[in-house]
């Protein structure tokens, strides 16, 4: 699977952002546009993401400065980049 794909799911005040796929340069604007208008702390779902990079990384900052961003799910490849790139404190262990 390289196709990005953001889907936004809200309960009550938990907002949850699901994300599959590769989060890159091409695909970040699509998650800016998922999250285009939300505030608050925001958890995603990364079960299924494949790759991120720095860009991906960049909205992430962005959320946690502007209310708060936590990350569930990592797959080992991605905790690694978060890791190495001092992020590593947005992910939340099983």
């Amino acid at each position: 699977m390289d196709a990005f794909a953001a889907r936004l799911d809200r309960q009550g005040d938990q907002i949850t952002v699901f994300l599959s796929g590769e989060l890159d340069l091409a695909s970040a604007p699509t998650l800016d546009r998922v999250l285009h208008g939300v505030t608050g702390r925001i958890g995603f779902d990364c079960a299924e993401l494949e790759f991120l990079d720095s860009s991906g990384m960049a909205i992430f900052a962005r959320i946690e400065r502007n209310g708060g961003a936590t990350l569930r799910g990592v797959r080992p490849n991605v905790r690694r980049v978060l890791e190495i790139a001092g992020m590593d404190c947005l992910i939340l262990n099983p």
